[in-house]
């Protein structure tokens, strides 16, 4: 019996002197390293990361690439790990702006005990004004530069928690749309995602979208009678000239129809007949699949979403982007489907309305939540 009280006793000690030393170890002034200490002293920090993922591109697109980080005030206080989120901006938007909009709004959360977390926000602004995170051997590889090149430049230089239960993603439009993908496509990576107005498509969804063919065909004509070289050129200077929706149109035929060893601008055509409308051949087909084929992704992926602790949706209930109300909801329908657990919620406003508000009132508060269950 003594020797039993023994063994109980030195166990209790040794497991007071760990406790005690890992209490210390957490609550001891860290040493920062350099990029820590570049962060602090403007918090949130706009750093230049290496991105090889994108390195094999014909559009010029750099193999160096801006985050904006953000670290919460213990992270400078405490010897410990943080949760972090990852957050992938909509089509053609200012990725600082989300970065400062995501800092302010946990600082102010703070006091009101909401849990501490890094934040690091993706800048996508390619030169077809994004990227719309796909792979793509026109453009490069953008989804891997988040998942193989950002999430691991984070994790070796700063203290993250580097597990499911600390690590979310979440974007707005095509942003949410790839939180999506990568999640599905992940396993082991990511514990929640949100998806703000996702661009997912129905059985119609490329119909009701903003890709306009006719601009593309008039383009290929225009550039029928130049060599190879000579188109390469001038797309790169009509590039830099267009706007909505012209851009969208370009960005998102690229990544899901381009084809390196084709002229500029690099894209698989459908067909139009003598009437002008589209015949729905494989190249319209490879556009379709691109936000769409939502039921054979699934099936493909869902036992990833399962793994999931928590996955939000929303959308704008006067979102002009018919496509985006549509696809959200028969995203809805198929994840119901399998019963896999998610949330959906249809807010008023339009397309860009309240977009800064819900991140500050709706997704951060999703994030604290699940980083507190852990």
């Amino acid at each position: 019996m003594r020797k039993y009280l023994s063994v109980v006793l030195v166990v209790c000690v040794f497991l007071a002197l760990f406790s005690s030393c890992d209490f210390q170890k957490k609550n001891e002034t860290p040493s920062l390293n350099e990029l820590e200490a570049q962060v602090k002293e403007s918090n949130p920090a706009f750093l230049e990361i290496p991105a090889p993922s994108i390195a094999n591109n014909i559009l010029g697109e750099a193999d160096v690439q801006s985050i904006g980080v953000y670290l919460p005030p213990s992270y400078f206080t405490q010897n410990r790990e943080f949760p972090v989120l990852y957050f992938l901006p909509g089509f053609h938007s200012n990725y600082k702006d989300y970065v400062k909009e995501l800092a302010s709004a946990l600082e102010r959360s703070i006091p009101q005990g909401t849990t501490e977390m890094i934040a690091v926000v993706v800048n996508d602004r390619s030169k077809l004004q994004g990227s719309l995170y796909v792979n793509s051997p026109v453009t490069g590889n953008w989804e891997d530069y988040v998942l193989n090149d950002v999430i691991p430049y984070v994790d070796a230089n700063f203290r993250t928690l580097k597990a499911p239960k600390g690590r979310g993603i979440a974007g707005q439009t095509v942003g949410g749309t790839a939180a999506l993908n990568m999640a599905m496509h992940t396993k082991g990576v990511f514990g929640y995602i949100y998806c703000m107005s996702p661009g997912v498509f129905d059985e119609n969804g490329l119909e009701d979208a903003p890709v306009h063919f006719n601009v593309l065909a008039d383009l290929q004509k225009e550039y029928a009678g130049k060599s190879k070289e000579e188109a390469s050129e001038a797309y790169k200077a009509y590039i830099n000239t267009l706007q909505w929706p012209v851009n969208f149109t370009f960005a998102y035929a690229t990544v899901f129809a381009g084809d390196p060893s084709l002229k500029a601008p690099y894209i698989k055509m459908p067909q139009i007949d003598e009437d002008g409308k589209v015949i729905k051949d494989a190249n319209w087909q490879l556009l379709q699949s691109g936000f769409g084929d939502i039921t054979e992704k699934l099936n493909k992926y869902e036992d990833n979403l399962r793994d999931l602790k928590a996955i939000g949706l929303d959308y704008a209930a006067q979102d002009r982007l018919v496509y985006i109300r549509n696809g959200t909801e028969y995203l809805s329908k198929e994840l119901k489907a399998r019963n896999i657990n998610h949330s959906l919620e249809v807010y008023d406003g339009a397309h860009q309305d309240h977009v800064m508000t819900r991140l500050r009132e709706v997704v951060l508060p999703f994030f604290a939540e699940q980083f507190t269950r852990g």
